[in-house]
């Protein structure tokens, strides 16, 4: 539902404030590096409920960095995604190379098999 939401205020925005300014954003993937939805306490209890087999006792960044390959497993390209890898989409939007886009979600999922 928010997806839909966001893609529809975009698509909106893009619209209504045309020509004068582009309005487009990013769609990623689960980004655990550097999330403030993976605190220290909440990459195990995700760790469990994907089922994915981790090493509580293991520090925080290690089991993290093994949760972000378990979510990139689940991709076409296999590789996680990282904050970085969304804020180069962003510069890219925001940039000229991007001056005739306006009104789209950029994907930055690695590929997935099926949409959602």
């Amino acid at each position: 539902m928010s997806k839909s939401a966001v893609s529809h205020l975009v698509r909106e925005l893009a619209i209504r404030l045309a020509p004068v300014v582009r309005v487009n954003g990013i769609g990623p993937a689960t980004v655990v590096g550097g999330s403030a939805m993976f605190p220290r306490g909440r990459v195990a209890v995700v760790a469990d409920e994907v089922r994915h087999r981790v090493d509580r006792r293991r520090e925080h960044g290690r089991v993290a960095r093994q949760l972000a390959r378990f979510y990139a497993s689940r991709t076409l390209l296999r590789e996680p995604i990282t904050p970085e890898l969304c804020a180069d989409a962003i510069l890219w939007l925001a940039g000229e190379h991007s001056g005739r886009t306006s009104g789209h979600i950029i994907p930055v999922d690695g590929g997935l098999p099926k949409r959602s």
